[in-house]
């Protein structure tokens, strides 16, 4: 990332043109291949900040870049958190072929990596989306293991899911007819018919207190682990559910979770505003005997917005080129999986 220190001030006039302001109050953002590359920067003097995720340190350092020369930055960026054991990857993310997403699914790949995620799973509204030959066009298949999903976007029946691995084959009907999947399905129907597909997938809880998802809408009392919602149950075969989404925390104030506060806790779900933190949802599926994982997502759409943050790790070595989505989906399944 790179701030301006003494940089040719932005013109209005082109907007927010990419080279010019970024997010995270960047003015440059590259998402260099593990070989390093060329890269256009507007010439002058910047602050540089190498990193690669929440694994490794970073460098930070002043550069000048001559106008119509060019300027070198070499860095080594030490792994400074032992994963040994474990891959790390971000179950909930978008790119272009989401209708709100903002990348190309390569821009997508080229994040994840900076970011060092060890797998990437695509997770498009209602869009199947492989990520593999984006993988091996920026020389990524070494470090990056692909899984290929969907966000089953049902609305009206208990909101946004994500379902992992998918069903390949070109004829698969959210390949092809999206919301005609999910159209008139309560909530466990499509969990069932989900869990009934050919890759017997794993299906998770989208952020479960948003507007258009299943725990505000069935509003669900973590506590007492019964529903509010007038003629529904509890659906059931859930795996997974996002206890972080993006830069929320599981929650703030852990005496939340003490049974002094249970009447509180219950006021929240009672208001079906979004107010109940996801982590007590999750405690409350762990009091009803349920196994299921707890899972760190980012739900990012746009660029640099965010990609691996939260992320979650996995127990199943260290070398993403020998990974299966099999292996993925059983343990996700087994409920072995820590945020």
């Amino acid at each position: 990332m790179f701030y301006g220190i003494d940089v040719e001030a932005l013109d209005p006039r082109f907007g927010l043109a990419l080279g010019e302001r970024e997010n995270m109050g960047a003015h440059r953002v590259l998402m260099a291949p593990p070989a390093g590359g060329d890269f256009a920067v507007k010439p002058g003097r910047y602050r540089a900040v190498v990193s690669r995720g929440v694994e490794y340190d970073f460098v930070e350092q002043e550069i000048d870049v001559p106008a119509g020369g060019s300027t070198t930055l070499a860095v080594t960026l030490d792994h400074l958190l032992d994963t040994t054991g474990w891959l790390g990857g971000d179950f909930h993310m978008h790119t272009a072929r989401s209708p709100d997403g903002k990348v190309t699914p390569c821009e997508r790949v080229a994040e994840a990596a900076a970011e060092g995620l060890d797998i990437a799973i695509s997770t498009d509204h209602d869009a199947y989306t492989d990520y593999l030959p984006c993988i091996e066009e920026q020389g990524l298949a070494p470090i990056m293991a692909n899984v290929r999903g969907c966000e089953v976007s049902n609305m009206g029946s208990g909101g946004h899911r994500n379902a992992y691995p998918l069903p390949i084959a070109p004829d698969w009907v959210v390949q092809n007819s999206g919301p005609q999947y999910w159209v008139s399905l309560s909530a466990q129907e499509l969990n069932d018919k989900l869990h009934a597909e050919a890759t017997h997938p794993a299906v998770q809880i989208n952020h479960g207190r948003s507007t258009d998802s299943y725990m505000n809408w069935v509003q669900f009392d973590p506590v007492s682990g019964t529903v509010g919602r007038s003629g529904q149950t509890l659906a059931d075969d859930w795996d997974a559910m996002e206890t972080s989404n993006g830069g929320s925390f599981p929650f703030d104030d852990v005496d939340l979770f003490t049974p002094a506060n249970d009447g509180l806790l219950q006021e929240m779900a009672d208001s079906a505003r979004g107010d109940v933190p996801l982590w007590a949802d999750y405690l409350g599926f762990l009091r009803l005997g349920w196994h299921i994982s707890a899972m760190g997502t980012s739900d990012v759409h746009g660029r640099n917005e965010g990609t691996g943050y939260a992320r979650s790790y996995l127990p199943l070595g260290d070398d993403p080129t020998t990974l299966t989505e099999d292996q993925v989906r059983f343990n996700i399944h087994s409920a072995e999986l820590f945020l």
